[in-house]
């Protein structure tokens, strides 16, 4: 660097050489940025954003985290800094108040994809169904080819078609006609956003949700074959695991 103060190239060189593999120099990097930084607040919060990037990616899961929190402080109207907590909490699968933070960061920034997306596994995780499908769908349509919102919908929908067939169990008689017609309509839902998630990317995984959904409607056997055949040419491992546990 021609001035080894500069923080954008200090800060800029970092998230090279993390996308690039080198942590070390990384972490160097953005260190000195932030001892360049001065009394910015929202800079310092920024270059603390980064630096926990490179902390996680390292497994320092404490100086990540140390260095989350101190961005949050610096700077607690930065959605960045309050979505990276959310993320935090989230990781260490505390979904009630990861929920709590991606709501603060999601205040700051209401159609943001990745937020709703977060918030939506974490709702998900929490056995809040109806408001993980919320958030898939307002991730679908922030970001229509995010193919991780059309998977969680619709591993979502298919929990939902289980939770429905369940508690149709108690219900009158009358109306086993009508809960299994909703039970349906979830999993071709479901099934939807597989087919959705296989026009954006071949992949193992909602091949074979789509098999399980094909099995559950009693479509065709030819095509529930077909997806395990598919499976099992983009993922061997994981198709025969799928394929034991049943």
């Amino acid at each position: 660097l021609k001035d080894p103060t500069n923080v954008t190239a200090l800060e800029g060189r970092s998230i090279v050489n993390l996308l690039g593999g080198n942590k070390s120099a990384a972490l160097t990097d953005v260190t000195k940025a932030l001892k360049c930084s001065g009394n910015s607040k929202a800079l310092s919060s920024m270059l603390h954003n980064t630096r926990s990037l490179v902390n996680e990616a390292m497994s320092d899961f404490a100086a990540m985290q140390m260095d989350i929190n101190r961005a949050v402080h610096l700077n607690p109207e930065d959605f960045q800094s309050q979505y990276a907590l959310g993320r935090m909490m989230m990781f260490k699968r505390q979904f009630r108040t990861a929920i709590q933070q991606f709501d603060k960061a999601l205040q700051l920034k209401p159609l943001d994809p990745d937020g709703l997306l977060n918030r939506g596994i974490c709702f998900y995780m929490n056995h809040m169904y109806g408001r993980a499908l919320e958030d898939f769908s307002c991730t679908i349509q922030a970001r229509p080819s995010d193919l991780r919102a059309y998977f969680n919908r619709a591993v979502t929908l298919v929990q939902c078609s289980k939770v429905h067939a369940d508690d149709s169990l108690t219900e009158d008689t009358s109306a086993d006609s009508h809960s299994a017609e909703k039970t349906s309509k979830l999993l071709e839902d479901a099934s939807q956003d597989c087919d959705k998630v296989l026009s954006l990317l071949p992949d193992s995984q909602a091949h074979l949700l789509r098999m399980k959904i094909r099995r559950a409607n009693k479509v065709d056997p030819r095509l529930v074959l077909a997806d395990f055949r598919a499976a099992l040419e983009l993922d061997e491992d994981l198709a025969t695991t799928a394929l034991y546990s049943r």
